[in-house]
């Protein structure tokens, strides 16, 4: 419903909405509109809204066009039966660039947006999240 909605002119407005919401199915969906076809992203692009959005999210918009989900190499299942992931738990997360750290939470089912040090903190919270259960 939300896709029949987007257009050229709301998709970047939208977009700097649902990251600022938390919403990360609206902004899948806004991202996915925006990063569709060059011609769509170039025309995005040039809207006032697009100049508002906050750098890490004109990153990203430019991360997923360039490298889009369905595009990206399957994982082989590991032994757990579970995926394996490009970034394994553990991981030095300090070390990645903001491209890697989007990818990491985007594997884990994490919100993508923010800054650097949001991300970090995000996944690291997550490696700890098990461990605090009872």
């Amino acid at each position: 419903e939300m896709q029949e909605r987007l257009s050229v002119h709301n998709a970047a407005t939208m977009l700097g909405i649902a990251n600022e919401m938390g919403s990360q199915n609206l902004k899948n969906v806004s991202l996915n509109f925006i990063t569709q076809n060059e011609e769509r992203m170039r025309a995005v692009q040039e809207t006032p809204a697009f100049d508002a959005l906050d750098r890490e999210l004109v990153a990203e918009v430019s991360e997923v066009f360039f490298h889009p989900l369905g595009r990206r190499r399957r994982r082989r299942a590991g032994p757990g039966g579970d995926p394996e992931r490009e970034f394994p738990d553990g991981h030095d997360w300090s070390r990645l660039s903001g491209a890697q750290l989007r990818r990491a939470c985007a594997e884990r089912g994490l919100p993508t947006g923010g800054s650097r040090g949001g991300l970090v903190g995000r996944l690291r919270a997550c490696e700890e999240a098990p461990a605090e259960l009872p």
